[in-house]
């Protein structure tokens, strides 16, 4: 379980983190790994459905 968890930190903060995003929305493949499916259904799969689902402020890191 560790090691699924340093994975899905890992992906969060290179793919999500940064405040702007080339491909945000499209980032997120659908297959290839169980956390690319937990990100869709937690809405966590890219910075606009983070943002929808928590109110966060645009442009920030």
């Amino acid at each position: 379980m560790d090691a699924v968890r340093r994975y899905a930190r890992e992906l969060i903060d290179t793919r999500l983190a940064p405040a702007h995003q080339v491909k945000d929305g499209r980032q997120t493949p659908w297959g290839g790994h169980p956390i690319f499916r937990a990100q869709h259904a937690t809405a966590t799969c890219c910075r606009t459905c983070c943002r929808l689902t928590t109110g966060s402020p645009r442009d920030t890191s």
